[in-house]
């Protein structure tokens, strides 16, 4: 069910849509401004959905994460059987090496940026009705595949662009088009327009102070699942150890790693949609339509009439 972003108030279609939220009376409409005080329920609504539907997330999830964990398998593989050849052998080796994982970081990476689209889709669903399920991420991978491969590789090479740039234009490329694939899956725009939209949004909302914060909860997250990862394995060879398809404690710690960075890798893209939701739809309505923002009416008494009139302005 849709939440009041002020003050937290639930309420759905039994509810008369009038503009106001019906728990604390704040005027609620597209574009909202949200105040910073609201990052800690957009951190925290992020959080609920992932928890209040885990199974339906990691069954989603199952695929790219599959296809990762082989795509290190393979590369430690392959590393460490040409790493033992010398001279031109070596050289040869280190380019069929190249011929076979570029392709496949390719590969791997539409695929990661599908799933990411589906997991947009997902959150809307669950923002609108409390609960998602793994088949509306592959619907939205259906119906939305080049508008998601397309804006993910434009925005990705646009920031990497920057980050040559003395890094500053990056981090001002990734600040502006956070929010671009949200405005492809939630309101089905096209690349360009979605990039104007989310750098409008970025400009427009209290964003800056989000995204402060998811990244800073996404850095100590990091941290934190090295250390647990590290620290499971440590004792068994798992980082004292050369890499190695034959030492188990190191796959271990690689398959825990890639779990780890996918748990944050989802809540980050649910974050991201939640806080892009209630700045730009606050409400939607539980069957998924998008209503009209209130019309501001401007009631005055005409001088020689005794009946009331008022203008609508759109």
């Amino acid at each position: 069910m849709p939440e009041c972003p002020n003050c937290g108030e639930v309420y759905g279609s039994k509810d008369v849509y009038s503009g106001k939220c019906p728990g604390c009376g704040i005027m609620l409409g597209p574009d909202m401004d949200l105040r910073g005080d609201d990052i800690y329920t957009t951190l925290s609504k992020g959080w609920r959905i992932l928890t209040e539907n885990f199974k339906e997330m990691m069954i989603f999830e199952a695929i790219p994460l599959t296809i990762t964990i082989v795509f290190l398998l393979l590369y430690i593989f392959s590393f460490e059987m040409f790493s033992s050849l010398d001279g031109a052998e070596a050289f040869k080796g280190l380019v069929i090496l190249m011929m076979v994982l570029f392709p496949g970081m390719i590969m791997l990476t539409i695929i990661q940026l599908l799933f990411s689209g589906g997991f947009v889709g997902m959150a809307k669903e669950a923002y609108e009705t409390g609960v998602t399920q793994a088949k509306t991420g592959f619907s939205v991978i259906k119906k939305y595949p080049l508008m998601i491969v397309a804006t993910g590789f434009i925005v990705q090479v646009l920031i990497s662009f920057g980050l040559c740039l003395c890094i500053i234009p990056g981090i001002l490329f990734c600040y502006w088009w956070l929010f671009a694939l949200p405005a492809v899956v939630i309101e089905g725009k096209g690349v360009s327009e979605a990039l104007d939209t989310s750098k409008n949004f970025a400009t427009n909302n209290s964003t800056f102070l989000f995204t402060v914060a998811i990244f800073i909860v996404i850095s100590v997250g990091a941290i934190i699942s090295m250390l647990i990862s590290v620290g499971l394995t440590f004792p068994y060879g798992g980082v004292t150890e050369p890499p190695s398809i034959y030492n188990v404690p190191y796959l271990v710690r690689t398959i825990i790693s890639s779990f780890l960075s996918a748990l944050l890798g989802i809540y980050f893209i649910l974050c991201v949609s939640v806080h892009y939701m209630r700045g730009r739809t606050t409400e939607v309505t539980w069957d998924g339509r998008i209503p009209a923002p209130p019309v501001p009416m401007n009631w005055s008494r005409l001088p020689d009439e005794k009946e009331w009139d008022y203008e609508e302005r759109s």
